[in-house]
């Protein structure tokens, strides 16, 4: 498993009881603000990695920290799959200014980044799609939002201070949202997965887009989450080498709300994932980790009607994460489960 998963034990064992470090050393992902998150260090989910290695979930350490961003001059409009479909002959690339109008929220807000030292740069996200009734190909995209930079707290330690980003802290699935950012696409260099415990090749494919340096963002109203798109494990999996044109099939999928049934879990739950048999695909618990009050019980060979969650890069493997543990639904007679609700 990943070098973070062995930090996260440590972790524990120290008491950090919500702590999951990352690769880096810099950056890792939980919920924030509506979900219990304090935003301190140490009470985040795990890694997610950017482009320079240490900008966690994506993009860099640009347009961020006290101020926030500026916004684009010249922005590019239109849908989700517009602008991300190769077909569609609108496609933005890197650093074009991008405008998002009611678009609906598909994850809670999490944080990507975990600073370890006061004026670190905190970092938030949220995942997105066209408000279509069943999910479509290349409509799903990942929202980052810079807020102030880390403070020092008392008794030690560094805190992201609430609700200086741009994403509203009780964002939900279904939020309607318009947003203005700048496109950009991130993963991890073959250096960053090499240096894994256990060392990893690069991913096919290699990046994920995503719009980062939000500067505008605002909640329009309740909307209707689409009906997630019913895809295979092998959509949604990290590609060998070789594979060619088809890794393109995942980049139609990635930032999506996609569901695999009928599986199998080939694996027990190890630091919040667990692998699908007959796949490469892991299920991880990027967005939904608050701690051991949400770690599902899962052990090999545990079968699932469904499980349903976004498309994203995490760390040098393609994953599926739930928004929640219950969008996991174990088949009859499986000893998958979740926690009993606690409230929050």
């Amino acid at each position: 498993m990943k070098r973070a998963y062995v930090v996260a034990v440590l972790g524990a064992v120290v008491g950090t009881f919500l702590g999951l470090a990352s690769c880096s050393e810099a950056n890792t992902t939980g919920p924030v603000g509506g979900v219990k998150d304090t935003g301190t260090t140490g009470d985040a989910g795990k890694a997610d990695f950017g482009t320079n290695d240490t900008g966690g979930g994506g993009g860099d350490d640009t347009g961020g920290g006290d101020g926030g961003p500026k916004c684009p001059s010249v922005v590019k409009t239109g849908s989700i799959a517009d602008l991300r479909n190769p077909a569609s002959g609108k496609t933005a690339i890197v650093n074009d200014g991008i405008k998002l109008t009611g678009v609906v929220a598909t994850s809670i807000k999490y944080r990507t980044r975990n600073p370890k030292v006061a004026g670190d740069p905190c970092q938030f996200a949220v995942f997105v799609a066209d408000a279509n009734a069943t999910f479509q190909p290349w409509s799903g995209i990942q929202v980052i939002s810079y807020g102030k930079n880390a403070e020092a707290r008392d008794g030690g330690g560094v805190t992201c201070p609430i609700g200086t980003d741009f994403i509203p802290e009780d964002v939900k699935p279904g939020d309607l949202l318009d947003l203005v950012g700048t496109y950009t696409e991130f993963g991890p260099t073959a250096d960053t997965c090499g240096k894994g415990t256990p060392a990893l090749p690069p991913p096919l494919p290699g990046k994920q887009p995503q719009v980062f340096k939000v500067c505008e963002l605002t909640k329009k109203g309740a909307g209707t989450l689409p009906v997630p798109a019913d895809v295979t494990p092998s959509q949604l999996e990290t590609k060998a080498l070789d594979a060619g044109a088809a890794a393109d099939e995942v980049l139609k999928w990635t930032g999506g709300l996609v569901r695999i049934k009928d599986v199998t879990s080939d694996s027990a739950l190890t630091f919040g994932n667990f692998k699908i048999a007959g796949s490469t695909l892991e299920v991880t618990n990027t967005i939904y980790y608050r701690g051991a009050a949400t770690s599902p019980t899962v052990a090999k060979g545990d079968t699932f009607t469904s499980i349903t969650g976004v498309s994203l890069l995490d760390f040098c493997t393609w994953t599926l994460a739930p928004a929640k543990c219950t969008d996991m639904v174990p088949a009859t007679g499986s000893g998958a489960k979740c926690p009993t609700p606690t409230g929050g």
